[in-house]
Parts: C-alpha cells; sequence; structure tokens
C-alpha cells in the first residue's frame, strides 16, 4: 500500500510539474529573424505586393506585444493558405536576436518573413516614414495592406485580436 501511494505521489507530481511549463512549441520551423533598415523594410514590404499584407510591429520588452503573438500567430495559419502575408517585424536589440527567437519558439513563427528593424537614419527616410507617416513608432502596431500594397487598416498603439483581424482580412481575400 505504501508503494502505490508513493506512486500515485510521484505521478501526480509529475502531472502538476507539466501543466506548469509552457505551451509545447509548434512543429512548424519559425523564419530566421533578417535584421533590416528604413531600404531593407521597404523592400520587404515591396516584395509582397500582390498579397494582402499584415505587418506587425513588436518587441519582446513590450507585455501587450507579447500578449497579443498568439492571435497574430493563428490569423497568419488561418489566412496564408488564402493568400494572405504577413510580416512580423520586432524593435528589440538588433545585437541580441536571442529573446526574438525565443518568442518565436515559444509561439510558433508562421510569418513570411520575421525582420528586426535597426537603426533608424532619421525621420524622412526612417522606418516609421516607410510604414505610416503618422506613426510614432508606438507597439504595438498592425497595419494592414491590400495586394496593391495601399493601407488599409492600422492599429497604432493597442493590441490587435483575432476577431478584428479576420475583419480585416475578408474583403481582401477572394472567397
Amino acid at each position: 500500500r505504501l508503494l502505490h501511494q508513493k506512486t500515485v505521489v510521484v505521478a501526480a507530481a509529475a502531472l502538476v510539474a507539466g501543466c506548469a511549463r509552457a505551451p509545447a512549441a509548434p512543429s512548424e520551423r519559425p523564419a530566421e529573424p533578417r535584421v533590416v533598415d528604413a531600404a531593407g523594410l521597404r523592400a520587404a514590404l515591396a516584395a509582397q505586393r500582390g498579397h494582402p499584407l499584415v505587418v506587425n510591429f513588436w518587441a519582446t520588452w513590450c507585455a501587450p506585444c507579447v500578449e497579443e503573438f498568439p492571435d497574430l500567430v493563428a490569423a497568419a495559419r488561418a489566412w496564408r493558405g488564402r493568400g494572405v502575408r504577413m510580416l512580423s517585424v520586432s524593435a528589440d536589440d538588433t545585437k541580441d536576436l536571442a529573446p526574438v527567437r525565443g518568442t518565436l519558439a515559444r509561439f510558433g513563427g508562421p510569418f513570411s518573413e520575421v525582420l528586426v528593424v535597426g537603426a533608424d537614419p532619421g525621420p524622412a527616410e526612417g522606418i516609421m516614414a516607410v510604414v505610416d507617416p503618422s506613426w510614432t513608432g508606438a507597439l504595438p502596431s498592425t497595419f494592414v495592406y491590400d495586394a496593391s500594397g495601399r493601407q488599409v487598416q492600422k492599429r497604432i498603439g493597442h493590441t490587435v485580436d483575432r476577431k478584428t483581424l479576420d475583419q480585416w482580412l475578408r474583403p481582401l481575400v477572394k472567397p
């Protein structure tokens, strides 16, 4: 009887320890983050022309950014088969990409590309000007473009959820 009780206690402890762990990483391999400047971001956006595009700016040190990440991952998975592209753009330190890689490993990264923005050379040619002249750089921020590259939606400085992304993307994709 004592052996049975010890077995039950060990099994229960293992179960509790397993529940406390972070969710298992998805089987897909996230894209390797690539450091870009304003010109590189402009080129990455241009490369997506012909497809509806979601561009999300975030950082690992931004709690609301990390909070919305699972919804972005779910939307990327749901919409990629319908031709939607998603760029994940981190504002983390370009000298240490480990936190970005860790977030992608934790939640998945089914994005078309993962970029980490480098130094902004100035307001006229900077990253913010490439995306939206009215953007202050607040995180998180999400921008949606139609297939022609015209910005059609944006959420600046606030999280976006899966339901909102679905509403924004439906009109951009042929049934």
